[in-house]
């Protein structure tokens, strides 16, 4: 299982057998230079913990309910030690689009930055994407990239989706995904079970 937009990988046993995780030291320079709008909440994935930065969180987190139970912290005095992934939600995709180009202005060299969803922005240390993730993992299995098939709506995903021996956009992806790969397969969307309609044909023949 590949998580954290690849910046962490688990066998089936679920022992982890990669980990890319963001610098201290770029972290807390990042906490230092960036200035969140209140609309904005920052969250973190650390040591298999889920952290939420405690200012707006009362009124801009929608939280829906699962066995993974969120933390909430305050950055300013939070350890910065195997931080595998921060990002970004809000429910106005201007502002997000505004950080993201001043973060890539301060950390282009140090992070890597993209949109998993429009309410979503998420950076993770500049080696880290789902591509290099899957080329690490295929190498580990002794498989070739040419026997995957991968499938992806946002532009997290077009590294992964460029190097696999098949891709799949669902119907629903971000406009700009699509534009970036006019190439790839569109399939049915996320909401009719577009990948699971593929896959169930895709193994029949």
């Amino acid at each position: 299982m590949i998580t954290s937009n690849g910046a962490q990988i688990y066998n089936l046993d679920k022992h982890l057998i990669f980990a890319c995780d963001i610098k201290s030291n770029v972290i807390s320079n990042f906490l230092q230079n960036i200035n969140l709008d209140t609309d904005v909440v920052m969250q973190m994935y650390c040591k298999n913990q889920w952290y939420i930065d405690r200012k707006n969180i009362k009124k801009y987190f929608f939280y829906q309910g699962s066995y993974f139970k969120h933390q909430v912290v305050d950055f300013d005095c939070f350890k910065m030690d195997n931080v595998s992934k921060i990002f970004f939600t809000s429910n106005n995709r201007n502002k997000l689009s505004l950080l993201k180009k001043e973060i890539m202005h301060l950390f282009k060299e140090d992070l890597n930055i993209s949109f998993s969803s429009n309410t979503c922005l998420e950076i993770m240390s500049k080696k880290v994407s789902k591509g290099n993730a899957l080329i690490f993992l295929m190498k580990y299995l002794n498989f070739s990239l040419k026997n995957c098939i991968t499938f992806g709506n946002a532009m997290n995903d077009i590294e992964m989706l460029k190097i696999s021996g098949k891709a799949c956009i669902v119907q629903n992806s971000d406009l700009a995904l699509k534009n970036k790969l006019p190439y790839v397969e569109v399939i049915g969307s996320n909401d009719n079970n577009g990948v699971a309609c593929y896959l169930d044909s895709f193994l029949k023949k």
